[in-house]
């Protein structure tokens, strides 16, 4: 019996150190690999910061912020903070939508670890380890920074509790596909961070260098004799937010 245990200890370490070479990260309590999908969609959500777009309304499942990557625990939500993610993408755009809830916001400091932001990466080539290159930091609240290619478009909600990013992806946004993904938020209050709380798998801290995947899923099929309407030109037309 104990043989048959160390056989298969032995069996699932060797099977995390293959999978890690390839730049996967295993979920220890399912044994089955960590991922996000972002669903195609049939209308592009426009990045306005405003999560009432049919796209958001229409997605299963979102992705938790629930892992406190300071301290390798997880994060029950309370009233200091809750967050939570979707994605979707169309014709070659990955489109991200984060609500958040936070009772105390920290902004327009002259220090960025003085304020509360987003912290994104994502990796299109999918190196799998975290770089600096596709790291990207986003304050709470501000619409006005340009970020290197290929995030395109950054939109805060006027409570700063909403955003949504967009990503000029190209090919790889494609059915089957996959990049390097990960987000986390830093929760400053007084001055100081008191939180890093993640989306990630149990264990997972701001020290793991491998980075997740987000897989480009299909659960559609588009009929191409329908004619879609983009819903960013319905709410121009309507003049609504």
């Amino acid at each position: 019996m104990k043989l048959g245990k160390q056989i298969f200890i032995t069996t699932v370490l060797l099977l995390v150190a293959v999978i890690s070479c390839f730049g996967h990260i295993i979920d220890l309590e399912t044994g089955s690999y960590f991922q996000y999908n972002a669903e195609l969609v049939e209308v592009s959500p426009v990045v306005d910061g405003v999560l009432n777009d049919t796209p958001w309304q229409e997605v299963r499942g979102l992705g938790e912020m629930e892992q406190e990557i300071m301290d390798d625990t997880q994060w029950q939500g309370s009233s200091d903070f809750d967050g939570s993610f979707v994605a979707v993408w169309r014709r070659g755009f990955l489109y991200i939508a984060i609500r958040l809830t936070d009772d105390h916001l920290e902004t327009h400091d002259t220090k960025l670890s003085q304020q509360d932001h987003l912290v994104v990466y994502l990796d299109p080539d999918h190196n799998g380890h975290k770089s600096d290159l596709y790291r990207y930091n986003l304050p709470v609240g501000e619409n006005d920074r340009l970020f290197p290619a290929p995030l395109t478009a950054v939109a805060w909600g006027d409570d700063g509790q909403s955003c949504e990013l967009m990503f000029n992806l190209g090919h790889l946004a494609d059915k089957g596909n996959s990049v390097g993904f990960w987000i986390y938020y830093n929760d400053v209050d007084e001055g100081r961070l008191r939180h890093r709380i993640s989306w990630g798998p149990a264990g997972y801290t701001i020290d793991d260098q491998l980075l997740p995947d987000l897989v480009f899923v299909a659960k559609i099929e588009p009929n191409r004799d329908h004619k879609i309407l983009q819903w960013g030109q319905i709410k121009s037309l309507l003049g609504t937010d």
